[in-house]
């Protein structure tokens, strides 16, 4: 732990595939990204350039171009930035209070965007433009009290939100329209605990780092629970951020939100 050059600060936030099949970490007490080889080799810093004030980077997406779309915990924005850090566009900010998760639909275009604040999601196009928001606070069907992350299913578009009060997964429709709920169930092993990253591989299967369970859980498409990605031994704490690689079967990568530590797991 700590800000040279392959070290990660005392706070970290999401990671992210690159498209040259790296993991982009959000160094968040760092104010930068790293990017490094699944192996954990070969990193590099990636200093933010173009912002009045420093970044805080919480979560990432990248876009097919290689650019990275960034949730700023400073300035409370979403920004698209070259795989540099250089500045290309910030996004609308008129409907934003705090942003946290951020996901794209390479297919659509669409880019999701959790407000922790506002207790919903907002959909822009990739030029920044707002489209439309979605959910209301609450801890009814399809309503959000917390929600953290998202992750789209690439096979049928549905978006995938994490909600840390309710403590289970919502699953929507692309437009935004509730479809079921996923770790809500009274079954110990298949019940989220304090849920934050959200990820899904090929197949559709959705991945979620438990927070306060310290652990990784695996669901179908359809929300039936799995199996437990890591095991006791792994010592996973505080898992935060959640991504998969492309090939399959898939690799688990997961970030510790305090230990500075990234883990990657195979199935």
């Amino acid at each position: 732990m700590g800000s040279g050059v392959g070290q990660l600060g005392d706070l970290v936030r999401g990671v992210s595939m690159t498209n040259k099949g790296d993991v982009l970490v959000s160094d968040f007490s760092n104010n930068r990204l790293q990017s490094f080889t699944l192996q954990g080799k070969q990193p590099r810093v990636i200093q933010f350039s173009g912002f009045s004030k420093p970044v805080k980077p919480k979560f990432t997406a990248v876009t097919k171009e290689g650019h990275i779309l960034v949730t700023d915990g400073e300035s409370k924005q979403v920004f698209l930035c070259d795989e540099n850090g250089k500045l290309i566009r910030y996004f609308d900010k008129a409907n934003l209070n705090d942003p946290m998760g951020i996901a794209m639909n390479s297919n659509n275009g669409k880019v999701y965007v959790v407000d922790f604040g506002s207790h919903c999601v907002h959909i822009y196009k990739i030029t920044g433009k707002y489209i439309k928001s979605f959910a209301s606070e609450g801890s009814g069907e399809g309503q959000l009290k917390y929600p953290w992350c998202v992750c789209i299913d690439y096979n049928t578009g549905n978006v995938i939100v994490s909600d840390l009060e309710i403590d289970h997964l919502n699953v929507y429709t692309d437009n935004g329209d509730y479809l079921f709920a996923i770790g809500d169930v009274p079954n110990k092993e298949g019940k989220c605990n304090f849920p934050m990253g959200v990820a899904t591989d090929k197949a559709g299967n959705v991945y979620v780092c438990n927070n306060r369970g310290n652990n990784v859980m695996k669901y179908d498409p359809h929300g039936n629970f799995i199996c437990r990605i890591d095991s006791d031994q792994d010592n996973l704490q505080c898992p935060v951020g959640i991504c998969v690689t492309d090939d399959e079967p898939c690799k688990i990568v997961v970030s510790e939100e305090y230990s500075g530590l990234i883990k990657v797991f195979a199935q």
